[in-house]
């Protein structure tokens, strides 16, 4: 229950107030905050909530939304791309780059991994392996001597 004690938007906050354990919960949530764990303000929030009307609980959460939406417009998320790894270069050099003579590094036949043009490769499906021991085409079992 403690990873839920952070949403507090939409209709969480409401299930968890009803929730049997919510006290067990709410107690543990208030230690930590004690003893630096999580935010004192998260404890704060949640004890206000648990004693407030549905109105006041609207309000809190309302607020709460709104605290996101500025967070979320002052620090917007860095998007950064990763850089592909170059593949091995072979003797000639001219081979490994078309990736035509290059041996295919999963497995797959030079057919099965697709055509020009970038088009997508077609994953194979494993079998899955029947489990041993106890099977009709498993061997009987030696009886302990």
């Amino acid at each position: 229950m403690q990873p839920r004690f952070e949403k507090r938007v939409g209709t969480t906050p409401f299930s968890m107030v009803t929730h049997l354990r919510f006290r067990a919960g709410f107690d543990f949530l208030r230690l930590r905050a004690d003893v630096g764990e999580v935010d004192e303000a998260l404890a704060d929030w949640w004890q206000e909530f648990q004693l407030a009307d549905e109105a006041r609980r609207e309000d809190m959460i309302d607020q709460v939304r709104e605290e996101q939406k500025q967070r979320a417009r002052k620090n917007p998320p860095v998007v950064r791309s990763v850089p592909k790894p170059a593949a091995p270069a072979d003797e000639s050099g001219a081979a490994a780059a078309s990736g035509a003579a290059a041996p295919a590094a999963d497995g797959l036949p030079d057919d099965a991994e697709g055509s020009a043009e970038g088009s997508a490769v077609k994953k194979r499906r494993r079998r899955r392996r029947k489990p041993s021991g106890g099977g009709e085409g498993a061997p009987p079992a030696a009886p302990d001597a």
